[in-house]
């Protein structure tokens, strides 16, 4: 449906080294916080899923 589209995952937690090889090639997966993630690449995502985040975050911006 969208051939051009990259796909990024952020997680704190490590993803399995089985599940990383099976990424398809416009996939990324970066182990880290989500806000440290956004930091350093700001306003670079068009669309944005959380699921399961905004409930652990102290304050919601």
């Amino acid at each position: 449906m969208f051939p051009d589209a990259h796909v990024v995952a952020v997680d704190s937690s490590a993803m399995s080294s089985r599940s990383l090889m099976r990424l398809p090639e416009n996939a990324s997966f970066h182990q880290t916080s989500i806000l440290d993630y956004l930091d350093t690449q700001p306003e670079s995502f068009d669309i944005v899923h959380a699921r399961f985040v905004l409930m652990h975050l102290s304050l919601i911006e």
